[in-house]
């Protein structure tokens, strides 16, 4: 269960990745092919503009920049915690091998003990059979 979360939080960073690029890209696109129509000239508003895009898109390359390293800091961080996972399962296995030989063995002896109590109740009202006979 864990595992298949970290692997649906992977493929939804990467959703997440892709959808980025898009919106930057055609944010691009839009700046690239609008501004020739509404930002042209020496007029202040022109310029203004201009300058506020610019800035946008300084800050939004920047900000891309940190998002990726987060991104691909925090997809390493689910690759580890699926390979730990991993490997307490594989543990996990060898451990019932041994958890079904103790429980095999702690079985057999309880039906040593139940028997040697039951031979000793046959024995003490003196009731002698072929188990009584066996065990004295």
């Amino acid at each position: 269960m864990i595992q298949d979360t970290a692997y649906e939080a992977i493929e939804l960073t990467d959703t997440v990745g892709r959808d980025k690029d898009t919106l930057i890209n055609d944010f691009g696109n839009v700046t690239s092919s609008v501004s020739g129509q509404f930002c042209e000239g020496d007029e202040a508003i022109a310029q203004q503009i201009n300058g506020y895009v610019d800035e946008f898109k300084k800050q939004a390359s920047e900000m891309n920049k940190e998002i990726q390293e987060n991104v691909m800091l925090f997809q390493n961080d689910l690759q580890q915690v699926i390979k730990i996972t991993e490997d307490v399962d594989n543990s996990l296995n060898d451990v019932n091998i041994f958890f079904y030989i103790t429980v095999s063995i702690s079985i057999i002896i309880g039906l040593l003990i139940v028997g040697m109590i039951i031979v000793s109740i046959f024995s003490a009202k003196g009731i002698s059979n072929c188990c009584t006979k066996f065990s004295t």
